[in-house]
């Protein structure tokens, strides 16, 4: 509520129109930039998949953030963001509807801990969301299944800080590329870049 308004205090003042962006460190990870550029060759999407076994814990360092213990869904809220934008990176497109069920497992945990989502895209193509805020194994990925092939991205592969980024074409062959996990770097450098084109000016 904070950040909502002082961005529309921000934006009232402001000369142009100012864009409210959560999470858009993804807009800059190098792994789904790759992944936008691949989804033609998946043809029509077909389906949508995005899982996330998270490692909230009490090792975590976000753990015993006292805003994401003050209101209702505040790690699934948290987390679920980026994986939301890092989606609508993908896809190229926005959801327009959802179904969502959700639980209260681990109780160290603000509630819910866990969600389950069924949702649509605009472009007509349906998916799943899946989360869960602490898992004995983290993974995370997006899988886009087209007519022609599938096109997925997997967190965190064989214990590495990046992304595997596995193209299937129709014959069942696979191409993959790991990318490092640098979007807030590569967002940092280009908030900073347009900045200086801007003071130029």
């Amino acid at each position: 509520e904070t950040a909502l308004s002082t961005y529309k205090s921000i934006s009232a003042d402001a000369p142009g129109q100012i864009i409210w962006s959560v999470a858009e460190n993804y807009r800059f990870e190098p792994a789904l930039i790759e992944g936008k550029k691949l989804i033609a060759d998946i043809g029509k999407m077909m389906s949508v998949q995005v899982i996330v076994e998270g490692s909230m814990n009490s090792s975590n360092p976000y753990f015993s953030s006292s805003w994401r213990r003050s209101f209702t869904g505040g790690f699934i809220l948290d987390m679920g963001v980026h994986f939301i934008a890092g989606l609508r990176m993908l896809v190229g497109c926005e959801v327009v509807s959802v179904s969502t069920m959700t639980s209260h497992v681990d109780l160290i945990l603000p509630p819910p801990d866990n969600l389950s989502s069924v949702f649509h895209l605009e472009n007509g193509c349906s998916g799943v969301f899946v989360m869960v805020v602490s898992s004995r194994s983290p993974k995370i990925l997006w899988r886009v299944v087209g007519t022609n092939g599938t096109l997925q991205i997997e967190r965190g592969f064989q214990g590495q800080h990046g992304y595997l980024v596995s193209l299937y074409d129709a014959n069942g062959q696979c191409k993959s590329s790991f990318f490092p996990f640098s979007g807030v770097t590569e967002e940092l450098k280009a908030f900073f870049n347009d900045v200086s084109e801007n003071t130029l000016k």
